[in-house]
């Protein structure tokens, strides 16, 4: 077994490069792979993304969204323009600001995200040569690393808690 930590607990940057690389690979194979069943389902690519990145019971700026994207926020114009005419969303203006533009899901855009993880759950090839016993030990370390996800963006932000995006 590899050694991963130095006696102060620095991953070793070697093995740590080999697991983002391993990572990125299956990530982007992945995402690849998720853009023809979701073209089925009637969402481009950007669109799937943006509706993927929502969180299921609040509204958020569009800025938000934006942010979840790496992009500016007048690029997601086109995308929320979209989701909105298809009634996956509903845009709205802020509470504490109205010139700022909030989004949300509707019943709908709920209903179109279960489709979505139906349609990924359904082809899953890359999980195919894994055992049981694998498949429920990458479920419990993948649960670990979004739970750390979560506190890091927590942190990041300064707010208790993040958006529940799945």
């Amino acid at each position: 077994m590899a050694t991963w930590r130095d006696d102060e607990g620095a991953l070793d940057p070697g093995l740590a490069g080999e697991l983002a690389r391993q990572l990125m690979a299956v990530s982007l194979w992945t995402a690849r792979h998720h853009d023809p069943l979701f073209e089925r389902l009637g969402l481009s690519a950007p669109a799937a993304r943006a509706l993927l990145q929502l969180p299921l019971d609040d509204a958020v700026p569009t800025g938000y969204l934006a942010g979840r994207l790496k992009v500016d926020p007048s690029n997601v114009t086109g995308v929320v323009d979209r989701l909105e005419k298809a009634g996956l969303i509903q845009r709205s203006a802020g509470t504490a600001d109205r010139r700022v533009k909030t989004l949300a899901l509707t019943p709908g855009g709920r209903q179109m995200r279960d489709d979505m993880y139906a349609a990924i759950a359904s082809e899953m090839p890359a999980f195919r040569s894994l055992e049981d016993v694998e498949l429920d030990t990458l479920l419990s370390l993948l649960n670990k690393a979004w739970a750390a996800c979560t506190e890091y963006d927590s942190a990041e932000s300064g707010r208790a808690g993040t958006h529940a995006l799945i």
